[in-house]
């Protein structure tokens, strides 16, 4: 297959530094031959290891599933070349080759040298988004394509971005304090608590050309709240590169984007048991994610335009816990949501499972000096990804149209900020416009504005 000129990698033996490497091997067997007997346990058998040394790593490494395995083996490739370059310095010196036979070896190995260390900075110079951005937790910038990044890893990471700019600000703090059109996300049983039709979008700003929206529309009726969601991540102007062993710092193949989707539709009911409230909910969400048009770029996971659908649904419940004002002078309420419940989403032969996230939280309200004060604390139990996170989020209305917000989320890796999250919103005649600043350390300062209004 050819693109812009350039041919697409399939295998180990499409790479050009493959080719040269297999032909260096070749020579050195040819010239070690003559070599003296009392040199077959020496000088010839350390030239003849380390020269296929360098063909077998490379050709290893383009076999492996990530992308820092396959850094790993062109390291030793790369080692085991400059191995055979002293070694071939020596064989002249001891004069088992002649100068023109040195210098015919020599340039060869020249130009694997150029070629190895040409692919192994483009590899490193732009590393897949799902190995940059796995730093990230629930606030992570996924992808498409994390299903390539091994074993352990779940399909659909977009699942996991926080929607709305008000429960970004209170650091995801969110599942048993939602009470907007934002509940069919982090918990449906929030839904219940809409008092009216809403309709909301958000739009969040992400590092490396990555971006995710969000549109919804609630309604509540008789018979409960009815709502339906469209939810999108993508990544645009990702550089293709041949990585055929030459120049491949330039990205010659042009670029490439991906996208996800997950489209929602959910319910949430209140029922009133000896007069406290208990909301329920549940959604389902129709998920797809494509990858764009990767052909060519070289890698294991590449050479493919794939496409994967699968579906899911989430359960909440909230309940009321204790009198109103009777703790602490607030009202406190529990909750447990179970979200993106489903099987998998399969790329060609390759499945992974869903983000699988179990939620408990507990949110407390009350009034502080005649104005609105909320405190939420939940968790995030990632069930397919081994990995947990605590929130915590605070909501405070200065006056009547003006509120701020602040959060902490607890379990962040190492490079991915502090956890620290802080926000602010305004409404006035059922308008909202909230706005969300999330740091991530090295990788960046993330915001978010989200857009409501309610009628």
């Amino acid at each position: 297959m050819e693109n812009n000129g350039k041919k697409a990698v399939n295998t180990y033996k499409d790479l050009n530094v493959w080719k040269r490497s297999y032909e260096l091997s070749l020579e050195v067997y040819r010239k070690t031959a003559n070599f003296p007997n009392i040199e077959t346990y020496g000088l010839t058998a350390q030239m003849r290891r380390a020269a296929v040394s360098i063909a077998c790593n490379i050709a290893e490494g383009n076999g492996r599933q990530s992308r820092k395995e396959y850094l790993q083996f062109l390291s030793i490739a790369h080692g085991s070349l400059s191995e055979l370059e002293t070694q071939t310095m020596l064989a002249k010196d001891l004069g088992y080759i002649t100068q023109e036979d040195f210098q015919k070896i020599h340039e060869k190995e020249m130009e694997v040298n150029r070629m190895l260390l040409s692919l192994i900075s483009a590899l490193k110079k732009t590393p897949p988004r799902s190995l940059v951005l796995s730093l990230i937790p629930l606030s992570l910038i996924p992808l498409s394509l994390a299903h390539a990044s091994g074993v352990g890893t779940t399909g659909a990471a977009f699942l996991r971005i926080p929607v709305g700019a008000r429960a970004a600000g209170m650091a995801s703090a969110y599942s048993p304090f939602a009470d907007d059109i934002t509940a069919i996300y982090w918990n449906p049983a929030g839904l219940a608590r809409m008092e009216k039709k809403e309709v909301s979008l958000s739009y969040n700003a992400y590092f490396a050309d990555a971006s995710a929206q969000f549109v919804g529309y609630g309604h509540p009726t008789s018979k409960g709240t009815f709502a339906g969601a469209v939810n999108l991540f993508g990544v645009k102007d990702i550089e293709k590169r041949s990585i055929t062993g030459g120049d491949a710092d330039t990205p010659d193949l042009g670029s490439f984007k991906t996208q996800d989707l997950a489209a929602i539709f959910g319910w949430g009911y209140k029922f009133d048991i000896e007069g406290k409230n208990l909301n329920v909910g549940a959604a389902v969400k129709y998920i797809s994610s494509d990858l764009g048009d990767t052909t060519g770029v070289g890698l294991t996971y590449g050479n493919v335009d794939a496409k994967a659908a699968t579906f899911a649904a989430d359960l909440g419940a909230m309940m009321d816990i204790g009198e109103p004002e009777a703790i602490a002078g607030g009202t406190l309420n529990g909750s447990l949501a179970v979200l993106n419940l489903g099987g998998e989403i399969k790329f060609k032969d390759e499945s992974d499972p869903l983000p699988l996230n179990v939620k408990p939280g507990v949110a407390w309200k009350r009034k502080l000096a005649d104005r609105d004060f909320a405190a939420a604390l939940d968790a995030d139990i990632l069930v397919n990804d081994s990995k947990n996170y605590v929130n915590l989020g605070f909501e405070y209305w200065l006056i009547e149209q003006l509120g701020l917000r602040a959060g902490y989320q607890l379990g962040r890796d190492k490079g991915a900020g502090l956890g620290i999250a802080a926000g602010m919103g305004f409404k006035h005649a059922g308008l909202g416009v909230d706005y969300a600043f999330v740091p991530f350390g090295d990788l960046g300062d993330t915001h978010r504005v989200s857009l409501s209004y309610k009628f």
